[in-house]
């Protein structure tokens, strides 16, 4: 299916249709109560960034941007209400190295996110049970890194992998 928007009533009216058994959330603005309210299954979130320390958007460049090379993990958490609030399922680290570039970092997490997928699956399929875990903190909420702070984000994460 294809909406323009995932707050749509389109989209509420298809998935009260569907029978799920779970579900993946990555790269999407925040969902609303009513999408959250009606899918019938789990929802996780893949988040790019430590939920406990950079909610919200661009936390990857947040992180870097604050020499945090601890904050360049990736989060898999349900979803709820709350932006990036649920409680955790995975956090894993990004495969770094000194090759890698900035503008490949997006793609570097998408491969993790879909890594996480399959182990999430093969769980599902096998009626393995996911580790499931409280936030302990809620993290600071960023808004988009404006554009003047990336080439510092650009020198920040050169620093960071030597």
């Amino acid at each position: 299916f294809c909406f323009d928007s995932l707050s749509s009533q389109d989209v509420i009216d298809q998935i009260k249709k569907e029978n799920y058994d779970v579900g993946f959330v990555y790269g999407t603005s925040k969902l609303n109560k009513n999408f959250i309210a009606n899918f019938n299954a789990p929802l996780y979130n893949f988040h790019g960034g430590d939920t406990e320390r950079y909610r919200g958007l661009d936390s990857h460049f947040w992180a870097i941007y604050h020499k945090d090379i601890n904050g360049l993990i990736l989060t898999m958490h349900l979803v709820d209400e709350i932006l990036d609030n649920g409680d955790i399922i995975f956090k894993t680290r990004l495969p770094l190295s000194k090759e890698l570039e900035l503008f490949k970092l997006r793609s570097v997490t998408t491969y993790e996110c879909v890594n996480l997928t399959k182990i999430v699956i093969n769980c599902f399929e096998n009626s393995i049970p996911l580790p499931r875990k409280p936030q302990h903190k809620i993290g600071r909420y960023y808004s988009s890194i404006p554009l003047e702070l990336i080439s510092k984000c650009q020198t920040n994460f050169i620093k960071m992998l030597f």
